[in-house]
């Protein structure tokens, strides 16, 4: 029995494929400190240096290297501290916060908002020394 097949290369023929790969290195985005602890700012007995931490970010593959800088609560909800435009993150008043609330500062290329980065803040702390009860004197 003699079977053919119909459709593909001949004997004999030679095919030649190439293929063009366009490489694009996508844009990603680096920062850090990837984890950072400060604490509320009216701690009463903490330097007001550690109750703010700046954040660096590196835009690689990317024409530019600008990011927008962004701050969330870890858990959903509206985030504790604050971040500026240069990255400084300031913790906030201790308030009616827990003793320690986790914020989520995240880093977007300017060139590309789906490449971000994330790092965690961790602000801890009693807050203020509690005033003293009111005292009465009899005299």
């Amino acid at each position: 029995m003699h079977s053919s097949s119909h459709g593909g290369p001949r004997c004999g023929s030679r095919m030649r494929l190439v293929r063009h790969l366009v490489c694009q290195h996508r844009i990603e985005v680096e920062l850090w400190p990837a984890t950072a602890e400060v604490y509320f700012r009216d701690e009463h007995a903490v330097d007001p240096v550690n109750t703010y931490v700046r954040f660096e970010a590196a835009v690689l593959n990317g024409s530019t290297s600008r990011v927008e800088w962004a701050v969330e609560r870890a858990g959903g909800g509206p985030a504790a501290g604050s971040i500026d435009a240069t990255g400084l993150y300031v913790a906030p008043l201790k308030g009616g916060f827990p003793y320690s609330v986790t914020d989520i500062v995240i880093a977007t290329s300017a060139e590309d908002p789906l490449r971000k980065a994330v790092a965690f803040v961790t602000v801890i702390g009693h807050g203020p020394t509690p005033p003293l009860p009111a005292q009465i004197e009899i005299a």
